[in-house]
């Protein structure tokens, strides 16, 4: 067992400090080294202490699973760092920022600078010294009539984009580096939480309709910025993160306006059991919202998609 990285480390830690606290993920590390009787318990109940007469033993542990973990001692203490998960990890980071590409693009995707320096992808953003760190995002929209998409002097129709390509995307990059969304303002700008009903409802004359897909809501951002003055919508599912998301969306926005038509409540005998956080529906919030969350359900947008009524209440709302 004690080839596992943070187990290993557990032992170092202990014949460094004298003393181990209880990790989660050294969790079988500190079970063996009671069972093996390397340790007492401290006086605090989640710290154990090394035997002194066991250190010699240890140390032999150390040598045979990890050969170099006097280096990494030495590295550790040149640097001011403790010999624990946290101080390992940063001792990483660090070597890694020392060996980066000398030419690195002015710009990196947060994936990869993550990788680069955090070693996982999927890891924490990192920063790079000289470097944008870029979330990267594409903004998926149903263009209005008149929108223009405008770069270094060239004008193309939006709509006539949207007809080649089957709807009009830009990426986060292409917007950063100079690509305007200019033409009159829409009449009112629609984000719609799910990607079906994005492409399948109708979207009245005039406006324009953007994906916001859950969480993800950086691509609302640069068409507030493009047309700050429009009447905002937002369709979403009725959850508890769909509506979070609208209460979100209602702090950057408090002329933002929620849309929840009356006849939703006709699809109430196809909702869906969920349970709603205590506290998170507020009394201003619509009443179908209230009443789901009462009754412990939730309905889904995509049936409304379809729906003649949406259309109607749509151009209601303009």
């Amino acid at each position: 067992m004690w080839q596992e990285p943070a187990h290993r480390l557990a032992l170092l830690e202990l014949l460094v400090r004298g003393e181990l606290p209880r990790r989660v993920e050294q969790a079988e590390a500190w079970e063996e080294l009671i069972r093996l009787g390397w340790t007492r318990r401290s006086g605090r109940a989640r710290l154990l202490t090394l035997e002194p007469s066991r250190r010699p033993r240890v140390e032999a542990t150390l040598d045979s699973c990890w050969p170099g973990w006097r280096t990494v001692r030495e590295d550790l203490e040149q640097e001011g760092l403790p010999p624990s998960p946290e101080g390992l990890r940063e001792l990483q980071v660090r070597r890694r920022r020392e060996h980066l590409p000398e030419a690195l693009s002015g710009r990196l995707n947060r994936r990869t600078a993550a990788a680069l320096v955090g070693g996982d992808s999927k890891g924490a953003s990192m920063e790079i010294d000289g470097v944008e760190v870029s979330r990267d995002f594409v903004v998926r929209l149903r263009p209005h009539e008149g929108l223009q998409v405008v770069r270094d002097g060239q004008v193309l129709d939006a709509l006539w984009l949207a007809r080649i390509l089957g709807e009009l995307t830009l990426t986060s990059r292409a917007l950063q580096d100079g690509t305007e969304l200019l033409g009159p303002p829409p009449r009112a700008l629609l984000t719609v939480e799910n990607q079906g009903p994005y492409l399948d409802l109708p979207r009245p004359q005039g406006w324009l309709v953007a994906l916001l897909p859950g969480w993800h809501l950086d691509p609302v951002r640069p068409l507030l910025q493009a047309f700050p003055q429009v009447p905002w919508i937002h369709f979403g599912d009725l959850d508890p993160n769909g509506v979070r998301i609208a209460h979100k969306l209602q702090g950057w926005n408090r002329g933002l306006r929620w849309l929840v038509p009356d006849f939703w409540a006709e699809h109430l005998p196809a909702a869906r059991p969920c349970r709603w956080p205590e506290g998170l529906v507020r009394p201003d919030d619509p009443p179908l919202v209230r009443r789901l969350a009462e009754e412990g359900r939730w309905l889904e947008q995509e049936p409304l998609a379809v729906d003649p009524r949406l259309g109607e209440v749509l151009r209601g709302l303009a």
